[in-house]
C-alpha cells in the first residue's frame, strides 16, 4: 500500500464517506502502481500511519495526529488534509451558533491545515477557508462510478418534483417552501417529495396528502431509491459562508438518475454545466416558479435538460483512470519519487481484533443517553485493551454519566498505554480542574504542551488554570499567545476579556469584545461585559444599550 486515507467516526453509508473516501480510494487504485486503502483513526495501525508514503487526513481534529504530521514531514513523507466544507460555519444552521460560535476544534483544524503539505478540496471556493494557513491545493472533484440507464419519465401520469438532503439545508428550504406549496396546490397533477429531517418535512406539512410524500434520512442507496421517484430535482441554496463552499454532488446525483436539475444560480452550481441544456438556474422565488412552470408545460424541454445533465456527468464525472492519473501526479509533486520508494504493503491497515470498533465507538458517541454510550464502549474493552482510543472514549462516556472517578481511571489507562496522548492529557487536566486540583491539572497540560507548545486549545486550558489560581496577568500573557495563533478562538477571547476586567484593564478588553460581538452577537456574556466596560468608562447610555 502507498496511500492511506484516514478518517474519524464517519458512517460508511453516507454520501460524504462514499464520494470522498471510498470512491477516491477505488479511483486511486485504478492507477498502475498505486494501492490505496482507508481506515478509521480509532482502528488504524499506528505504524502504517507513520510510514505510508502518502497519508490523506479527512477532516480530522484529533490533536494526537499533529506530531505524526511533523514527524512525517521530517522524514520527507507528505501528508494531505482533505477539507470537505467550510468548517468554521458547519454549525451555523444550529440556533446556538450565534450565541456560542464555532466549536473549539476548529482551531485544531486550522493547525492541521497549516501543518500539512497540501490541502485537498472538491472545489476552488474552499480555498478561501485556508487564507494565510496554506496555499498549496489539490482539487479532487466528486466522481460517480456510473450513470444509471435512462428511464421513462412519469409516475402515474403525474409530474414529481422533489428534494433530499441534510438538516443543514433547513433554511434553504424554508426560503422557498411557501412558494413551492402554492405552486403545487395550483397544479393537482404535481406531487412533491422530501427526503430529509422532520424539521424540513414539517415545512411542507400543509400540502394535501395526495400531493406530497416524505422519506426519512437514510443511506445513499435509500436516497437513490428516492431520486428514482422524481422527474425534477431541486437544489436551492441561500447565500451564506457555508453554502458558498458546498460541493456539486446534489447536481451529480440528480443528473445520474435522469432527474432534471433545477439549481440556485449560486455557489457550486453557478458555473456548472450549460444553462438550460444541462442545468436550469434560478436566483429567487419568482424565477424558481417560472422555471418550474416552464418545465411543467414543456415535457420536451424537461426531457432535454435531464438527458443533457445525464450526458454531461457521464462525459465529465464518471470515474476513469485518466482522472486519477492527474491526481496522483499532483500528489507526487509534493515529494517526487515518493511512490517509487517502496510501499507499506506488509503492514496491516487496522490493528483491532474487532472489525466493528470504529462503528461501535461512533454509535456510542452519538448515543442519546449516557448509559447507551457506556454499554457500547464497555463491550470493546476486552478485545481491544491496548487501544488507548477505547479507554479515552470510555472515560468520556463515564464523565458524561457523572461517574467522574471512574472516568479518571479510564483516562489514566489511556495515558498508561500512550503517555504522550495530547487528547488524553487535556481531558485529564479538565477532570482535575473539576476536582479543584489545579496543580495536577497544570502538570497534565504542561505535559501536553511539551508535544504541542503552541496549540491554542492547550494554551486556553493553561490560561484557565492560571485564572483559577488568581494569576490573571499571567493568564493574559498565555491568552495573547493563543489569540495570535487563533484570532477567532471564542473561548480564548472570552477568557481574555474576563481577566482584563478583573484586572481593571478595560482598554485591553475592548478590542477582544469587538471581535466577540462579531462572532457571537447573541451572547449574553458579551453584552454584559460590554456594559461593564462602558460603565467603567462613564459611557452610561452605551451601558444601558448593552443591557
Amino acid at each position: 500500500m502507498n496511500i492511506l486515507q484516514l478518517y474519524s467516526g464517519q458512517s460508511t453509508e453516507t454520501g460524504d464517506f462514499i464520494y470522498r473516501i471510498k470512491r477516491t480510494t477505488d479511483g486511486l487504485s485504478l492507477v498502475p502502481g498505486i494501492v490505496a486503502e482507508y481506515a478509521d483513526l480509532v482502528d488504524a495501525n499506528p505504524e502504517l500511519v507513520q510510514d505510508v508514503p502518502l497519508l490523506i487526513l479527512h477532516h480530522l481534529s484529533d490533536p494526537d495526529v499533529l506530531p505524526v504530521i511533523s514527524e512525517r514531514k521530517r522524514r520527507g513523507l507528505p501528508t494531505v488534509y482533505e477539507l470537505a466544507d467550510n468548517f468554521r460555519f458547519s454549525h451555523a444552521h444550529k440556533p446556538e451558533f450565534r450565541r456560542l460560535g464555532p466549536p473549539a476544534y476548529t482551531v485544531i483544524i486550522d493547525e492541521f491545515i497549516r501543518r500539512c503539505d497540501a490541502i485537498q478540496v472538491n472545489n476552488v471556493t474552499l480555498k478561501a477557508c485556508c487564507t494565510g494557513l496554506n496555499d498549496r491545493f489539490i482539487i479532487v472533484p466528486n466522481f460517480v462510478e456510473a450513470c444509471s440507464a435512462r428511464r421513462t419519465e412519469g409516475h402515474d401520469g403525474r409530474l414529481t418534483v422533489g428534494w433530499g438532503g441534510s438538516a443543514r439545508h433547513v433554511e434553504d428550504m424554508r426560503q422557498y417552501a411557501s412558494v413551492l406549496i402554492r405552486w403545487v396546490q395550483q397544479n393537482p397533477n404535481v406531487r412533491f417529495g422530501v427526503m430529509g429531517a422532520k424539521s424540513i418535512q414539517r415545512l411542507f406539512a400543509e400540502l394535501p396528502s395526495e400531493q406530497v410524500f416524505f422519506r426519512d434520512p437514510g443511506s445513499l442507496e435509500a436516497y437513490f431509491s428516492f431520486l428514482a421517484e422524481l422527474d425534477i430535482g431541486l437544489a436551492p441554496l441561500t447565500p451564506s459562508e457555508f453554502n458558498t463552499c458546498r460541493s456539486d454532488v446534489k447536481y451529480l446525483e440528480y443528473a445520474c438518475m435522469g432527474v432534471a436539475p433545477v439549481c440556485s444560480r449560486y455557489g457550486p452550481y453557478a458555473e456548472l454545466g450549460r444553462p438550460d441544456e444541462t442545468i436550469v438556474h434560478f436566483s429567487d422565488s419568482d424565477e424558481l416558479i417560472a422555471r418550474l412552470e416552464a418545465l411543467r408545460l414543456d415535457p420536451a424541454l424537461r426531457k432535454r435538460v435531464a438527458i443533457g445533465a445525464h450526458d454531461w456527468v457521464r462525459s465529465n464525472r464518471v470515474s476513469e483512470v485518466r482522472h486519477w492519473q492527474g491526481i496522483v501526479a499532483a500528489y507526487e509533486a509534493l515529494s517526487p519519487g515518493i511512490f517509487q520508494q517502496g510501499s507499506s504493503a506488509c503492514l496491516p491497515v487496522t490493528r483491532a481484533s474487532s472489525p466493528e470498533v470504529s462503528n461501535l465507538i461512533k454509535q456510542a458517541v452519538s448515543a442519546a443517553r449516557a448509559d447507551q454510550a457506556l454499554s457500547g464502549i464497555r463491550a470493546l474493552i476486552g478485545s481491544n485493551f491496548q487501544n488507548y482510543h477505547i479507554h479515552f472514549f470510555y472515560g468520556w462516556a463515564l464523565w458524561r454519566s457523572g461517574k467522574q472517578e471512574q472516568a479518571f481511571a479510564s483516562i489514566r489507562k489511556a495515558l498508561e498505554i500512550r503517555p504522550d496522548s495530547i487528547h488524553s492529557l487535556e481531558f485529564a487536566a479538565r477532570l482535575y480542574i473539576l476536582n479543584g486540583d489545579f496543580e495536577a491539572a497544570g502538570k497534565m497540560i504542561a505535559s501536553a504542551l511539551q508535544a504541542e507548545p503552541e496549540l491554542p486549545t492547550l494554551l486556553a486550558v493553561e490560561a484557565q488554570i492560571l485564572q483559577l489560581k488568581g494569576q490573571h496577568m499571567n493568564a493574559i500573557y498565555v491568552l495573547e499567545k493563543c489569540i495570535r495563533k487563533a484570532p477567532q478562538f471564542v473561548d480564548a477571547l472570552m477568557a481574555y476579556v474576563q481577566s482584563a476586567i478583573l484586572l481593571k484593564k478595560s482598554a485591553l478588553a475592548e478590542g477582544k469584545l469587538q471581535t466577540l460581538a462579531a462572532l457571537i452577537p447573541d451572547s449574553a456574556e458579551v453584552h454584559f461585559y460590554s456594559a461593564v466596560i462602558a460603565h467603567a468608562g462613564g459611557r452610561f447610555d452605551q451601558c444601558e444599550n448593552c443591557l
